[in-house]
Formats: C-alpha cells, structure tokens, sequence
C-alpha cells in the first residue's frame, strides 16, 4: 500500500492531482514508492545547507542555524538522526539536538519509532502561500493557461525565476500520448534548473546583463539530458537568440525525451520574472514544427497575462489601501436621508442594490475563483 510523505511542498496549491510518473529520477510530491535513486539526478538536486562562515553580528547566529536544519532536508533525504544532521552543519550533537527539538516542539518536525526525524506539513506553509502570492499577482493566468492548453492539447505551466532555478507556480496538465513521460511527474512547487529548461531559459534571457552575469557566474552546467549545454559561452549566445525571437525552446536538455517551449511576461516593474511554457513529448511533434506552431501561441499567452496583470495591479492601486491582489471594498461613509429615502423606494419595489466586487482581472473573479 502507497503511504503519504509527510512533507507536501504546496499540497494546498496544486492544480489537481498527477498519477505518479514511472520516469526514472522522478519523484511524486504525495507518494513515496518512487523516490529517485541516489545516483540519479535526472531531475533534483540536494541543496547544500548555508551557514556563513563567520557570525554577522547584525544577525542571528540561531535562526541561521534553525534554518540549515530545514534545509537538510529533500525529496532524498527524507529522514535524517541527530548525526548525520550535526556532520552536515558541522555542529555538536548536542547543539543540533537543541535545535531539532525546537522545531519539533512548534510542529515543523515529527519523530518516528527509529529516532529519526522528518518534515511535518507544516515545514511547507511558508512555501504555499509565497506561491499564493505570487498567483495573487497574476489573478487571470490560470484561466489563460487552460485556455492555451486547449489550443495546443500538451502541459502548460508557469514559473517564476528563484535565482538558477525556476519554481512552478502553475502546472496544468494534458493527457495525450506521451504526454506522461514529458512531465516528468513535476507538479506546482517544484523547481527545475534555469539552465536546461526553455522556461528557465527564456527568463534568464530577460535580465540585465548584470543580474544576467551574477546568476551565470554561480551557474554549474552538467548534462541533465543528451542535449545540455555544458559550456557557459555556449549558453550566453543562446540567451542572446532567446531574447532577440521572443521564446526559448529546449529539446532533451533537462532529460532525455523532454522537449519544451516558452515565453516571459515582459514586465520591467515586477520584482520576479515569471514566464509560461508549453510541454511536447518527441513522438508527436519535432523541435522544427514546435517553434513554428507553438511560437506565436505561447507568446500571445504571455502577452495576455502581462496586459491583464498590469491592468489588475493599477485598479489595485488607484484604490484605498490597494496592493497586490488586494481584495479592496468601498469605503465605508454615512448615508443621507436622500440616499436612505431612495434605498427604501428600491427595496419596496424588490430590487437589491448594492455589491461589493473584488478587485479583479474581470467581474466574475472572486478570491474562491482567481485560480
């Protein structure tokens, strides 16, 4: 019997639930029984946990240290003991205990029978409303999204830039075939590498060169897939074509039999690129016939959510107390007696006056419906 992992990256912010894919290196968010090999890193990446070297005195040497424990913690590493949690940091048993417990105490670790811990739901809270935010300021998206994955008939998904990788934000997922395999068994929340992906891709090549140079510099190429650019040179000129046609397109750079399309929101002022692409499995259409036929469409896509967005953002802001993805209501002011007198004649003749609509991409938006 399947048994569910603990920990669910964004289980709140799904955009409904994915068969596990049998992909090697690939690993379901809500089940277990797949988890990729440890030689295998087709798809994740165990993260290092950072601890400056030397204390900062305008920081806290505690919360740095609470915070590398999280970290220690992946898809492969799934439960840790004191030990191995203690050589990681470098630190004491006896410090790493006192920290452990700590988390335990507030519910953001569990113990099992073996004395080893794991993450609890909770660990994934601040994940799931970062990502709600993010949705929040991109309210008409999802409604985009499934409209470009009827027009297409394959994955769509959005993402936002988090230094060399991208994080999923929307993954709306088609059925066809092939279409299974192509996924790789990557749902909302995940991150993939900005590097190999035509989503990462194409919101690299929408930086500066500055920010462009400094997230390049700390960028270290392996090949993912048979077709992965190793060499940063080589990448820099193609980052320069992406932004010079306007999508970016990948074929068998992340893993073998992934091919993929994408385009950016081209938005100066957002403090996050974002960007949506499109997944094609190699069996039902080439890399030549992708760009041709999907090109337009996923830029026009792109066009659709900036326009929307930015049109979102300013009513937001022309409001009292607006912001991003505020829900603003009128402000409240005493009736005259005209006013009261004209309200009574309304509901004597059985009409109902007055809404209160959110500030919304269009009328029908609710906050129960922006995705």
């Amino acid at each position: 019997m399947r048994k569910r992992v603990s920990l669910k990256l964004v289980s709140a912010a799904l955009d409904g639930y994915r068969p596990i894919c049998q992909h090697p290196g690939t690993v379901d968010i809500g089940y277990s029984n797949l988890l990729p090999s440890p030689g295998d890193d087709t798809v994740f990446e165990d993260p290092v946990p950072y601890i400056s070297p030397e204390p900062v005195t305008k920081y806290s040497r505690s919360i740095e240290y609470t915070v590398a424990v999280l970290q220690c913690f992946t898809p492969r590493r799934r439960v840790l003991r004191i030990s191995e949690l203690a050589e990681m940091l470098h630190i004491s048993r006896s410090t790493t205990h006192r920290y452990v417990s700590t988390l335990r105490e507030h519910g953001y670790l569990e113990q099992d029978k073996n004395r080893r811990y794991r993450l609890t739901q909770r660990a994934s809270a601040p994940g799931v409303a970062f990502i709600e935010v993010l949705r929040l300021e991109t309210p008409s998206a999802r409604r985009i999204l499934e409209d470009l994955r009827e027009e297409t008939g394959y994955t769509v998904s959005m993402g936002v830039l988090d230094g060399g990788r991208v994080l999923y934000t929307h993954r709306l997922f088609a059925h066809g075939r092939g279409q299974y395999e192509a996924d790789l068994g990557l749902e909302v929340g995940a991150f993939v590498p900005a590097y190999c992906t035509a989503i990462g891709k194409a919101l690299l090549a929408s930086l500066g060169m500055p920010e462009q140079r400094k997230i390049m510099d700390a960028l270290k190429l392996r090949a993912r897939g048979p077709n992965t650019i190793v060499k940063k040179t080589l990448l820099t000129d193609e980052l320069l074509a992406i932004h010079a046609v306007g999508f970016a397109a990948c074929d068998g750079e992340q893993a073998p039999g992934v091919r993929s399309i994408a385009a950016v929101l081209v938005h100066p002022g957002r403090s996050r690129p974002m960007a949506i692409s499109v997944s094609v499995p190699p069996a039902r259409m080439s890399i030549l016939a992708m760009r041709t036929k999907l090109g337009q469409p996923v830029r026009k896509a792109a066009e659709r959510i900036r326009v929307l967005s930015v049109s979102h953002l300013a009513r937001c802001r022309a409001r009292p107390g607006g912001g991003h993805g505020t829900v603003v209501l009128a402000r409240a002011r005493v009736p005259s007696e005209k006013t009261k007198t004209a309200a009574k004649g309304k509901l004597s003749r059985g009409h109902v006056g007055g809404s209160r609509r959110p500030c919304g991409a269009n009328a029908s938006e609710t906050p129960s419906t922006l995705w």
